[in-house]
């Protein structure tokens, strides 16, 4: 068997972020499907206050009280991924085989932790 080395480089665009869903379309005129990852997002646009002036011996302070706000809610695009129709096949199969290794580990992770609560619950010394 031989060995291959892959050297990972990222481009100047590069950029990593959570995304908290995706839509699929296509395919495009092209011939590709568009995966875009979006998150949502909430943003504090306006408050409103209700202030009062106090003065003491030359020095002004300004007690604020919030009487509420303006928030807005949006879908912020993270990315979106191109992948050409003949390659779908292939990209859904890793995705799915990704899915069911995460799966797995987290069985064998909640199996560990159960075990190790009911070793901790039988043996209250040996924590």
């Amino acid at each position: 068997m031989a060995q291959t080395t892959v050297k990972h480089i990222q481009s100047n665009a590069y950029t990593s972020a959570m995304a908290s869903g995706l839509i699929i379309n296509g395919p495009s005129p092209d011939g590709f499907i568009h995966v875009t990852f979006w998150r949502e997002g909430m943003r504090l646009t306006e408050e409103q206050f209700e202030q009062e002036l106090f003065h003491h011996e030359g020095v002004q302070v300004a007690k604020m009280t919030p009487q509420g706000n303006t928030v807005e809610h949006f879908r912020e695009d993270v990315s979106t991924m191109i992948i050409p129709v003949p390659k779908l096949s292939e990209f859904c199969d890793a995705l799915c085989k990704m899915r069911d290794a995460l799966g797995k580990a987290e069985q064998a992770r909640d199996l560990i932790m159960a075990q190790d609560l009911h070793v901790a619950a039988a043996d209250p010394a040996a924590s």
